[in-house]
């Protein structure tokens, strides 16, 4: 009786050639960028939580807590990154906050947001 070789699962191939596919992969060229991170799109990001925060706190009269708790169910970020955002920029928070923008201005400016 003739012993039946075993053949490696799939997986084991899987994670045979995803260890062989690693040495081909160029890294380096991405270390220099923070992983997951891009500058561009936080900046964006940062802009439309200040406009809204401004919109909820001045123009619908909000509690500050409620503001800050609409807004992290809104961008789908915890409330502590809210206020750490907002105090990250608190320069242009303050610069939008002195402007006072109108509801239409706000509405030109991002108008995909029910305002």
């Amino acid at each position: 009786m003739k012993l039946q070789e075993k053949k490696p699962c799939s997986f084991f191939i899987f994670v045979q050639m995803a260890v062989d596919l690693r040495k081909y992969c160029k890294t380096n060229q991405y270390r220099s960028a923070r992983k997951g991170r891009s500058e561009s799109r936080l900046a964006n990001r940062d802009e439309k939580l200040i406009l809204r925060f401004y919109y909820y706190a001045v123009i619908r009269s909000r509690k500050f807590s409620d503001t800050i708790h609409q807004l992290s169910e809104e961008f789908d970020v915890a409330e502590s990154v809210v206020t750490f955002r907002l105090k990250f920029n608190q320069e242009t928070v303050d610069k939008v906050f002195a402007d006072k923008p109108s509801v239409q201005y706000l509405k030109k400016r991002l108008p995909y947001y029910a305002w």
